[in-house]
């Protein structure tokens, strides 16, 4: 099977497509990140753009409170202006004193292996990001679940293409073998399968140098 010309996608790269298209469609954002959220409480930033994304996240994750949060619970939160706001008195404060004043939180479809996730976007000014902003940020949100879809399908096409051309190269190794040695085709399979175990390398490796070489060391 021949190999396709595609551009390379990574979590990454889908990642920042999405935290490009949140800060236009919320203008008033100066920031954004994605946080995700495994099992027990562990949070990690998938991505962040713009300014105060980072430290707005890296706060709440400090110490335990926050927007991102109680978004991961309640789905949508919404801070026209963090020092009016006291639902979370430690990470209110910090977050102030990192240059945030309003958020709009959005929890996010499940990312991967069960994950939950948050799209935040931050400014410094009060107000700028209000309730009227939820109908973008939630389009955004749409946008999270295509381009993650996409980033798997990409995956298991990468690894059934990786797939199919291990094989075939351990058939074509295996036909070597059958030819040198005269030796059936189970037996040139075992063959290479004691070589792979002999020299703790995969099975593919071995017939990669079966195939470059044209002989089983």
């Amino acid at each position: 099977m021949a190999r396709r010309d595609a551009p390379e996608l990574s979590l990454r790269a889908c990642v920042d497509v999405v935290l490009e298209h949140a800060l236009q469609a919320v203008p008033g954002a100066d920031g954004a990140a994605i946080t995700a959220s495994a099992p027990h409480g562990r949070y990690r930033t998938l991505g962040e753009s713009g300014l105060y994304a980072v430290a707005f996240c890296e706060e709440q994750y400090r110490i335990g409170e926050g927007p991102v949060l109680s978004a991961l619970e309640r789905g949508t939160v919404v801070v026209p202006d963090l020092v009016d706001d006291g639902r979370w008195p430690a990470a209110g404060g910090a977050l102030v004193a990192a240059g945030v004043r309003s958020v709009l939180c959005v929890r996010l479809e499940t990312l991967e292996d069960g994950e939950l996730g948050v799209l935040s976007l931050v400014a410094a000014r009060p107000g700028a990001v209000t309730a009227a902003d939820v109908p973008g940020a939630r389009l955004t949100r749409l946008l999270v679940t295509t381009t993650l879809s996409a980033l798997r399908t990409h995956e298991q096409v990468a690894q059934l293409e990786q797939a199919v051309r291990s094989n075939r190269d351990i058939g074509v190794a295996m036909g070597i073998v059958m030819a040198h040695r005269r030796v059936r085709r189970d037996e040139a399979f075992e063959l290479l399968r004691a070589a792979s175990q002999r020299s703790h390398r995969k099975l593919v490796d071995v017939a990669d140098d079966v195939i470059r070489t044209g002989v089983l060391e």
